[in-house]
Formats: C-alpha cells, structure tokens, sequence
C-alpha cells in the first residue's frame, strides 16, 4: 500500500482531534488568503517567523500541528491535508464518499438508489454522494468510489472499444 503524505498528515491531524470548528476556521483563513499559504510555505521565510503568524492567525489547538507541517515543508499542500482530514472524519462516522458524473443530474430516487446499493456494498451507515454534471460523457455515468472508478458512460464506452480495435 502507497502512503501519501496528505494522508498520513490528515490522519495525523484527526488523531490530534481538535475542535471541528478550528480545523474548519483554519481551512477558511487558508482559502481565503493564498498569500498566507504562500508564505508558510516559501522557504525563504524563517520557521520563527512562520510560527510567530501561527500563533498570531489559527486557534490554539491547531497552532502545533500548522508548525509541524512547516518545519516538515507540507504547507503546499495543506489543502489536501484538510481533505485528507475531512475523509478521515467520515470514516470514523462509518461515512462512504462518493464521486457521481453524469450529463444530467439523476433524480432523487435514483441517487437514493445508487447510495442504497452502495451502502450494502461497502457495509457503511450512509454514503455522501456528490454529483457533478460532465456533458463530455454523452450519456450514462462514472461513479468514483474510494479510487476506483465505473465508467458506465458512452465516452467510456467508445474509449473502450478504440482501445479493443487499437490492441492497448
């Protein structure tokens, strides 16, 4: 098994469980201000410096692991880490997420249908289902559930068959 640091360090982050409002508020100043992440992150800035901002910008049960995450050079992907974070909240609540592309949103039986199906398949409680609108597929659906991925989609469909005739 391949281990990504993103992983590792939302993981890392979930155990350390601080408050849900914390992670999310720190989340929050991140995207909203990108000159913050630049600068945790260029190596020209000094760690004292970057620390000094930590504790001056993020609550208090987040300013160790921010500091971690500078001094180890992850704070390019901080983002990342937070959605690594977000998965790991999910598994622990027994939560599937789910990736659905398709030409038109599905009605509402239909998505109960496919979380249904998914639900008995993976044996969670409930299955957190985006749906995303991709007119490239011209018809039918991809689904993209823990990394693998069920292209049941017409493009997927002819990509298949110029694969067959090409000998790939």
């Amino acid at each position: 098994m391949i281990f990504y640091p993103e992983e590792v360090c939302g993981r890392v982050l979930f155990e350390l469980s601080p408050k849900a409002e914390s992670v999310k508020a720190s989340r929050e100043l991140f995207e909203s201000c990108d000159e913050l992440k630049d600068a945790l992150a260029s190596p020209a800035v000094e760690i004292k410096e970057k620390e000094k901002v930590i504790d001056r910008l993020f609550p208090e049960d987040m300013r160790n692991f921010l500091k971690v995450m500078c001094q180890w050079g992850h704070m390019d992907n901080i983002m990342d880490i937070f959605d690594a974070y977000d998965d790991e909240v999910l598994k622990s609540k027994n939560i599937l997420k789910a990736e659905l592309y398709c030409v038109c949103p599905p009605e509402k039986a239909q998505t109960d249908k496919i979380k249904e199906t998914l639900k008995k398949k993976y044996g969670v409680s409930d299955v957190l289902l985006e749906v995303n609108t991709d007119e490239a597929l011209m018809g039918g659906y991809r689904l993209e559930v823990n990394g693998v991925e069920y292209d049941k989609s017409v493009q997927g469909m002819i990509k298949a068959l110029q694969n067959r005739i090409s000998g790939r």
